[in-house]
């Protein structure tokens, strides 16, 4: 079968819907079926070609995209977007679509292109949301496949000891929240001898770094840069809590997954889907709230018990988050979608 995938980012972008679209690239391409990828992120050929055994397409132009669409079996987006849509409404190929995120903007007010989006996704054969909050929000007829996490790289190394107390992974924008982490840090670090790591670059690094020197907390705040696979896990593992304090509304949450497969308890904001994606491997706090944080960190650092009653229960969410499990579930989608006519 060959299938069409576009992924509006990919690597050498990074983030959830990145990392998702990896991992179900990989595993169509195992199962013995052809994998063309389309998407906007820039690249290089040569790093593709040593990265990645399916083919990438970046930034198509209009001929290539169609050209595609006409050679595959079947197009499958992995969150929705128009460009590499349209084309749809002339070859009739079967879709399949997967929702990543919230179909609005920022200002949660819908758009034009929001009720495109919508209209596309009653059209196509199959719709996927990534959680309940999504689904709920979005198009309440999709079916919900959660995203998964990399088993094979993200996991509890046993050598590693785990001589760190807390750690972010994320991007440094207003959105997640890292600021606010930052502040209840602070008032914790009066009082409990800890530290604080922060990995991941954007465009707030410069004004956290300059929060953390007017806290007089930069002895105790790490910021490690952007981290993936194997250097990421290691990270992970020398951890003992992995929080997640976004403003926004995350979708789902793979980090948390990770997180929590690597031995980390994971506290995170409770909207969207991260309650979701953290389960029974966490705790939650009332997002945007300081105090609710700090309460939420300062009982986890002091109960070592409690870390590892909530790390005994992580099992069995983890074992329905792995990749083999979630991707044979789309597999079975792609594979059992009708001809269109």
């Amino acid at each position: 079968m060959n299938i069409l995938f576009t992924s509006h980012r990919f690597f050498p972008d990074l983030g959830g819907i990145e990392t998702h679209s990896r991992i179900l690239g990989n595993f169509f391409l195992e199962a013995g079926h052809n994998v063309v990828l389309l998407t906007k992120s820039l690249g290089h050929v040569s790093s593709d070609k040593e990265n990645f055994d399916f083919s990438i397409v970046r930034c198509p132009d209009i001929r290539t995209l169609i050209n595609h669409y006409r050679q595959a079996d079947v197009v499958f987006q992995n969150n929705i977007e128009a460009h590499t849509l349209w084309p749809s409404f002339f070859i009739k190929k079967p879709v399949v679509i997967t929702i990543q995120t919230w179909v609005r903007s920022t200002s949660g007010k819908e758009k034009f292109r929001d009720y495109f989006k919508k209209m596309m996704l009653r059209r196509a054969d199959c719709v996927v949301a990534i959680s309940e909050s999504v689904r709920k929000a979005t198009f309440p007829k999709a079916l919900v496949i959660p995203n998964s996490y990399d088993d094979s790289v993200f996991k509890i190394n046993h050598g590693l000891p785990r001589s760190r107390e807390l750690v972010f992974v994320g991007r440094l924008v207003s959105d997640k929240g890292v600021d606010l982490l930052v502040n209840v840090f602070s008032s914790i670090a009066c009082n409990i001898r800890a530290k604080l790591t922060i990995v991941g670059v954007g465009p707030e690094e410069s004004a956290l770094r300059a929060l953390v020197v007017s806290l007089g907390i930069q002895d105790r705040v790490d910021f490690a840069g952007p981290l993936t696979g194997a250097k990421l896990a290691e990270m992970l593992g020398r951890h003992e809590i992995a929080v997640i304090p976004s403003i926004w509304e995350e979708p789902f949450g793979i980090v948390a997954l990770e997180a929590a497969a690597c031995g980390c308890v994971v506290v995170g904001s409770d909207g969207g889907g991260l309650p979701e994606a953290i389960g029974p491997c966490g705790l939650l706090f009332k997002r945007g709230d300081p105090v609710d944080l700090e309460k939420v960190l300062r009982r986890l650092l002091g109960d070592s018990s409690l870390r590892d009653s909530i790390r005994a229960s992580s099992i069995r969410h983890l074992e329905m988050h792995r990749m083999d499990f979630l991707s044979k579930k789309y597999l079975n989608l792609l594979e059992n979608l009708p001809k269109r006519k």
